[in-house]
Protein backbone atom coordinates (compact mmCIF):
# COMPACT_ATOMS: atom_id res chain seq x y z
CA UNK A 1 0.00 0.00 0.00
CA UNK A 2 1.43 3.65 -1.30
CA UNK A 3 1.52 5.50 1.85
CA UNK A 4 3.19 8.92 0.34
CA UNK A 5 3.16 10.40 -3.62
CA UNK A 6 5.66 13.00 -4.29
CA UNK A 7 4.66 14.42 -7.50
CA UNK A 8 7.49 16.38 -10.00
CA UNK A 9 6.69 20.21 -10.18
CA UNK A 10 6.43 20.72 -14.32
CA UNK A 11 5.63 24.21 -14.51
CA UNK A 12 8.87 25.18 -15.66
CA UNK A 13 9.07 23.23 -18.07
CA UNK A 14 5.40 23.56 -19.78
CA UNK A 15 6.72 27.40 -19.41
CA UNK A 16 9.68 26.56 -21.21
CA UNK A 17 8.03 24.21 -23.97
CA UNK A 18 5.74 26.87 -24.88
CA UNK A 19 8.27 29.73 -24.78
CA UNK A 20 10.44 27.15 -27.51
CA UNK A 21 7.27 26.88 -29.24
CA UNK A 22 7.18 29.96 -30.08
CA UNK A 23 10.90 30.27 -31.12
CA UNK A 24 10.92 27.75 -33.51
CA UNK A 25 7.73 28.50 -35.25
CA UNK A 26 8.67 32.42 -35.93
CA UNK A 27 11.98 31.52 -36.77
CA UNK A 28 10.62 28.57 -39.29
CA UNK A 29 7.97 31.23 -39.87
CA UNK A 30 11.01 34.08 -40.93
CA UNK A 31 12.51 31.47 -42.66
CA UNK A 32 9.48 30.89 -45.13
CA UNK A 33 9.03 34.37 -45.95
CA UNK A 34 12.62 35.10 -46.90
CA UNK A 35 13.45 32.27 -48.58
CA UNK A 36 9.88 30.71 -50.28
CA UNK A 37 7.96 33.89 -50.64
CA UNK A 38 10.63 36.08 -51.77
CA UNK A 39 9.35 38.71 -48.97
CA UNK A 40 12.19 40.93 -48.12
CA UNK A 41 12.39 44.84 -48.48
CA UNK A 42 14.79 45.96 -51.30
CA UNK A 43 17.33 47.82 -48.36
CA UNK A 44 17.64 44.01 -46.75
CA UNK A 45 18.00 42.21 -49.78
CA UNK A 46 21.87 42.37 -48.50
CA UNK A 47 20.81 40.52 -45.65
CA UNK A 48 18.59 38.25 -47.04
CA UNK A 49 21.47 34.98 -46.49
CA UNK A 50 22.96 36.51 -42.99
CA UNK A 51 19.18 36.93 -41.95
CA UNK A 52 18.04 33.72 -43.15
CA UNK A 53 21.05 31.97 -41.87
CA UNK A 54 20.46 32.98 -38.46
CA UNK A 55 16.65 32.17 -38.34
CA UNK A 56 17.64 28.80 -39.68
CA UNK A 57 20.32 28.10 -36.68
CA UNK A 58 17.62 29.71 -34.41
CA UNK A 59 14.51 27.31 -35.17
CA UNK A 60 17.02 23.98 -34.95
CA UNK A 61 19.06 24.96 -31.56
CA UNK A 62 15.28 25.72 -30.19
CA UNK A 63 13.83 22.87 -31.49
CA UNK A 64 16.90 20.64 -30.19
CA UNK A 65 16.04 22.06 -26.61
CA UNK A 66 12.47 21.72 -27.03
CA UNK A 67 13.32 18.03 -27.97
CA UNK A 68 15.28 17.70 -24.70
CA UNK A 69 12.55 19.26 -22.65
CA UNK A 70 9.41 17.15 -23.83
CA UNK A 71 11.64 14.12 -22.64
CA UNK A 72 12.15 15.72 -19.39
CA UNK A 73 8.95 15.91 -18.90
CA UNK A 74 7.98 12.50 -19.57
CA UNK A 75 10.72 11.48 -17.47
CA UNK A 76 9.62 13.04 -14.59
CA UNK A 77 7.57 10.29 -12.48
CA UNK A 78 6.14 10.97 -9.03
CA UNK A 79 8.34 9.23 -5.78
CA UNK A 80 6.19 6.59 -4.24
CA UNK A 81 6.72 5.87 -0.99
CA UNK A 82 5.19 1.94 0.96
CA UNK A 83 6.04 0.12 3.60
CA UNK A 84 8.14 -2.46 1.44
CA UNK A 85 9.51 -0.18 -1.01
CA UNK A 86 10.37 3.26 -2.63
CA UNK A 87 9.35 3.97 -6.31
CA UNK A 88 11.49 6.53 -8.20
CA UNK A 89 11.17 6.96 -11.68
CA UNK A 90 9.18 3.62 -12.06
CA UNK A 91 11.92 1.70 -9.81
CA UNK A 92 11.19 0.10 -7.11
CA UNK A 93 13.73 0.06 -4.68
CA UNK A 94 13.45 -2.03 -1.30
CA UNK A 95 14.43 -0.25 2.02
CA UNK A 96 17.34 -3.09 2.58
CA UNK A 97 18.58 -1.88 -0.81
CA UNK A 98 19.21 1.48 -0.08
CA UNK A 99 22.55 2.44 1.12
CA UNK A 100 22.78 6.10 1.87
CA UNK A 101 20.62 9.62 1.62
CA UNK A 102 22.07 13.17 1.14
CA UNK A 103 19.92 15.78 1.29
CA UNK A 104 22.77 18.50 0.41
CA UNK A 105 23.71 21.54 -1.98
CA UNK A 106 25.78 21.49 -5.05
CA UNK A 107 28.68 23.40 -4.38
CA UNK A 108 31.14 22.57 -7.04
CA UNK A 109 32.86 25.55 -9.22
CA UNK A 110 32.84 25.40 -13.06
CA UNK A 111 35.88 24.02 -15.00
CA UNK A 112 37.47 27.51 -15.02
CA UNK A 113 37.04 28.36 -11.42
CA UNK A 114 36.07 32.32 -11.51
CA UNK A 115 32.43 31.13 -12.12
CA UNK A 116 29.56 31.11 -9.52
CA UNK A 117 29.41 27.71 -7.64
CA UNK A 118 25.76 26.50 -8.09
CA UNK A 119 23.11 27.15 -5.76
CA UNK A 120 21.07 24.05 -6.51
CA UNK A 121 20.31 21.37 -3.72
CA UNK A 122 19.76 17.40 -4.54
CA UNK A 123 19.06 14.27 -2.90
CA UNK A 124 21.16 11.71 -3.68
CA UNK A 125 20.59 8.16 -3.03
CA UNK A 126 22.47 5.46 -3.08
CA UNK A 127 21.83 1.82 -3.56
CA UNK A 128 23.74 -1.34 -2.10
CA UNK A 129 26.35 -2.30 -4.74
CA UNK A 130 29.23 -0.53 -6.21
CA UNK A 131 28.39 0.07 -9.93
CA UNK A 132 24.87 1.45 -9.46
CA UNK A 133 24.75 5.31 -9.68
CA UNK A 134 23.38 6.97 -7.64
CA UNK A 135 19.75 8.47 -8.26
CA UNK A 136 19.77 11.96 -8.13
CA UNK A 137 16.35 14.21 -7.30
CA UNK A 138 16.48 18.19 -8.20
CA UNK A 139 14.81 20.28 -5.74
CA UNK A 140 13.84 22.26 -9.18
CA UNK A 141 11.31 19.49 -9.96
CA UNK A 142 10.66 17.43 -6.76
CA UNK A 143 9.87 18.75 -2.66
CA UNK A 144 13.05 16.71 -1.94
CA UNK A 145 12.72 18.10 1.78
CA UNK A 146 9.86 16.13 2.20
CA UNK A 147 11.04 13.13 1.04
CA UNK A 148 13.88 13.30 2.54
CA UNK A 149 12.42 13.39 5.91
CA UNK A 150 10.05 10.34 4.88
CA UNK A 151 12.51 8.37 3.90
CA UNK A 152 14.30 9.40 6.96
CA UNK A 153 11.20 8.27 9.44
CA UNK A 154 10.69 4.97 7.17
CA UNK A 155 14.74 3.84 7.33
CA UNK A 156 15.08 4.85 10.92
Amino acid sequence: MIEAVFNPNRTSLIVGIIILSVLVLASAWLVYQFEAKNRYKAELKAYKPLVSMLSFFTAFICFGILCFNCWNFISLKPVEISKEFISIKGEQIKWDNILSVDNKHIDEVGMFGNIKASDERILEIRKVGKIQAPIVLSANFYAIDDIYKAIKVKKN
